[in-house]
């Protein structure tokens, strides 16, 4: 007998009929099908197991990578803040929803409104009204390139303003906005400067066709005194002629004070109170620096 007929039919026990051989070949089919399915089970789960640890391995450097990347994005997103945050010029992005998404320090100085209180507002509330439609059409974006104004900001003062704005994608705009508020005022100083310089000239050129005919006044008159002294005619006609000579050399001498302001100043070389100077020159930039920058001048003692 088989070692399964014998067990067989030792579990059946002394009163159990034998099995008979057709059922021992069932048995023993089933077990040799539970023993290839064993193998199938056990071959599928090596393989199993080794398609997880390459998947594993695949996720472990797919991570990885996107570890990397995203600690590339965030430096170039930092760099490009530090970018922003640095340019003298201000940047306002605007959403196709009309409304304020970026803003970097020097249009929060610019536009005299920290970036709390102007992101997520509207380009107009931004800027406050101004009347002017040309700057209205760039603050809606109807009109591209350059555009200098002076408007009126949000804390009141008014500032001379250049405007360029551009299209982004999504929708968006880029606006970028140039203080030349300073520029502005010193240019007004040169074209004053420029003006006073072109009386000047002027001045200079017509006190010369004055002066001449006074000579010439004074000249005669003097002529005419001694003829009348020496004739013996009236001494008040003679001082008839002394008035004449008096307002002749009052009339040079204001010739003489606009020639003298015509004429270029030349470098004078002496000692010059260094203190009172640089005060000076502090309180007049402080005109013109912004209202929330405040110059400070100090020197210690026996220096200046």
């Amino acid at each position: 007998m088989t070692p399964i007929e014998n067990e067989a039919t030792a579990t059946a026990g002394p009163e159990a009929p034998p099995p008979t051989r057709q059922e021992i070949q069932r048995l023993e089919e089933s077990f040799r099908q539970f023993t290839r399915t064993t193998r199938d089970l056990e071959s599928a789960y090596k393989t199993l197991s080794r398609r997880a640890k390459r998947i594993d391995g695949e996720l472990q450097r797919t991570n990885s990578e996107l570890h990397r990347k995203l600690e590339e994005l965030e430096e170039v997103t930092t760099t490009q803040k530090d970018i922003l945050d640095a340019l003298p010029d201000g940047v306002v992005v605007i959403n196709a929803a009309d409304q304020v998404i970026c803003v970097n320090p020097a249009a929060e100085r610019i536009l005299g409104r920290s970036a709390e209180e102007i992101l997520g507002r509207s380009r107009r509330a931004v800027v406050g009204p101004t009347g002017d439609p040309l700057l209205a059409g760039v603050l809606e974006g109807r009109t591209r390139g350059r555009v200098e104004r002076e408007v009126t900001t949000l804390d009141g003062s008014v500032r001379h303003i250049a405007y360029t704005s551009a299209p982004l994608p999504a929708g968006c705009e880029l606006q970028v906005l140039t203080d030349r508020t300073v520029a502005s005022r010193l240019r007004q100083q040169v074209n004053r400067l420029d003006t006073l310089a072109a009386l000047g000239e002027m001045a200079a050129g017509v006190a010369h066709e004055i002066r001449n005919p006074l000579n010439g006044i004074d000249g005669f008159a003097a002529l005419l005194g001694r003829e009348l002294v020496s004739e013996g005619r009236n001494e008040d006609v003679s001082r008839y002629a002394d008035r004449i000579r008096r307002g002749v050399s009052e009339i040079n001498a204001i010739v003489s004070n606009l020639l003298g302001f015509a004429a270029p100043q030349g470098l004078q070389n002496g000692r010059v109170d260094l203190h009172h100077l640089l005060s000076s020159v502090c309180a007049e930039a402080q005109e013109f620096a912004p209202k929330d920058v405040s110059i400070h001048f100090h020197s210690e003692p026996g220096v200046a």
